[in-house]
């Protein structure tokens, strides 16, 4: 039995590995094989069973399509989680209390005391700023020597002095051997003693930790929706579609990065030839040819194929007059392109073979 569109439905449970089984479908083999390798062995032999079997199975587009659906919902989620500021409690104060605090200045002679602004430090700033040590032994070793690396030898062997010779041990075992005997030698000269010194070199290492991190989960999402528009490739248009509109109401910002990356130039190559023709009478010859610029020789076979004899002559003579282009020209032109791709497939009217 089949759905109105002529999928299989799916079976009354599916289990947690058929949809890891799922996603490493429509992954590429080497990072398919990084993943497993991270698994312990027996479940990925059970997930490499389960995905040689997945890829017979007649309800295989059913079950990446609500695989695809609950992924863009977690995903979307927790975009949108991490980008709600957070204020802090000690920021609020309720309106009427407000006014109350004013009315009673206005109607006093008395000096008004000066509000102080809540500190807006993290736990971690506040602890360095009154025990700068204790804020160290508190740090994660590993942590904390990649936050050191790149620093001064001055700053890494102020940090190790003045941390309990346990802790100073186990981080200096995890610093490259030749850093390890410069630390070490330093280690047994005499060092600044100032107080002060040691407090802004830990808060300048926490706020080096926090870029560090922030850069990190910037990396991280991009790379989460890099993945998602790879699967959603594998999807047809129309379930595309569906979960690109439930995305988007959760988190716009994330679903047009998605839908950008969800079409690249090298789709010329898979669009058949009459939605080809029908793409062509949209692009002017001046951007086709900057596109085609060194271009891979079966995509500007392809754009030939589909034009007129005179076309060709035209475009022929185009990219002989370019001359020197930078490559950010070619690619301004190749994007203008994608877009006129993205626009008729979404209206339906290009046929794309899949990949």
């Amino acid at each position: 039995m089949t759905d109105t569109n002529g999928i299989i439905p799916l079976p009354t449970t599916v289990t947690g590995e058929e949809k890891a089984a799922t996603i490493l479908s429509v992954l590429s083999p080497e990072i398919t094989q990084k993943v497993l390798g991270r698994l312990e062995p027996r479940l990925a032999q059970r997930l490499m069973e389960r995905l040689e079997n997945l890829r017979h199975a007649p309800y295989y587009q059913a079950l990446l399509r609500q695989v695809m659906q609950e992924f863009g919902r977690v995903l979307g989620a927790g975009v949108s989680a991490s980008n709600t500021p957070a204020t802090p409690p000690a920021a609020r104060e309720e309106p009427d209390a407000e006014r109350k605090h004013d009315d009673q200045d206005a109607d006093t002679d008395e000096p008004v005391p000066v509000r102080k602004k809540p500190s807006l430090r993290t736990p971690r700033e506040t602890l360095a700023q009154e025990d700068p040590r204790a804020a160290l032994e508190r740090w994660d070793p590993a942590s904390l020597v990649q936050v050191l690396q790149g620093e001064s030898l001055l700053t890494q062997t102020v940090v190790l002095g003045n941390m309990s010779p346990e802790r100073a041990g186990l981080l200096l075992r995890k610093f490259p051997p030749e850093l390890r005997k410069e630390i070490t030698i330093r280690l047994g000269r005499p060092m600044p003693a100032s107080e002060e010194l040691l407090r802004k070199i830990v808060l300048a290492l926490l706020q080096k930790a926090k870029a560090l991190s922030d850069s990190s989960d910037s990396a991280d999402r991009e790379a989460r929706l890099a993945r998602l528009a790879a699967m959603l490739r594998k999807l047809e248009r129309d379930d595309r579609r569906e979960i690109l509109a439930a995305l988007e109401q959760q988190d716009a910002e994330a679903a047009a990065r998605i839908r950008d990356q969800l079409y690249r130039f090298e789709d010329l190559e898979l669009i058949e030839d009459r939605s080809m023709q029908k793409l062509l009478t949209e692009i002017d010859s001046k951007t086709l040819a900057l596109a085609l610029k060194n271009a891979a020789e079966v995509i500007r076979d392809k754009v030939m194929k589909n034009l007129s004899r005179r076309a060709q002559d035209n475009l022929r003579e185009e990219m002989e007059f370019l001359g020197s282009v930078s490559q950010a020209q070619i690619d301004e032109a190749r994007k203008s392109i994608v877009a006129v791709i993205q626009r008729l497939d979404q209206e339906g009217q290009l046929v794309i073979r899949e990949t």
